[in-house]
């Protein structure tokens, strides 16, 4: 619409410009003038989406709690101390596997419970030690 306004201001005769100026003043107003869409409340906008509405909200407020939960347990999961490998590591080199079972233990966390499950078969073939390991993680990812 705007470009067939600016197309005959562009090609107009100077005595049909000013009807033509005349053209794009009504149109501008005429779009300012649209009829604007009443907005309704959130609590009506419910009520008239009927009773279709109450099993849509509960399920809403059902996969929010899943999406919280879900995130706190898996911040708890992901969280290790800071120097928790360099003590694992230091301890082991050291000889002093209690210690480092012991820590291992104290923490909550799944790659402790791996470490651990590794500490206890050490003395073992590789091979027994990283399928133990391996069991222990794929136990702790269904957890």
């Amino acid at each position: 619409m705007i470009n067939s306004i600016l197309l005959q201001i562009a090609t107009a005769t100077p005595n049909a410009a000013g009807a033509v100026v005349d053209t794009a003043k009504n149109a501008i107003q005429g779009a300012a003038a649209a009829p604007k869409h009443d907005s309704l409340p959130l609590m009506e906008l419910i009520w008239k989406g009927g009773p279709i509405m109450i099993p849509i909200g509960l399920l809403s407020l059902l996969a929010i709690y899943f999406f919280f939960e879900r995130f706190i347990t898996l911040r708890k999961a992901a969280k290790l101390q800071d120097n928790f490998m360099v003590i694992i590591k230091e301890h082991v080199q050291n000889g002093n596997l209690a210690a480092a079972k012991s820590l291992c233990q104290g923490s909550a966390s799944p790659a402790a419970r791996m470490v651990e499950r590794g500490i206890s078969r050490i003395g073992k073939p590789i091979k027994e030690i990283e399928e133990a390991m391996e069991s222990v993680g794929k136990l702790e990812i269904n957890r």
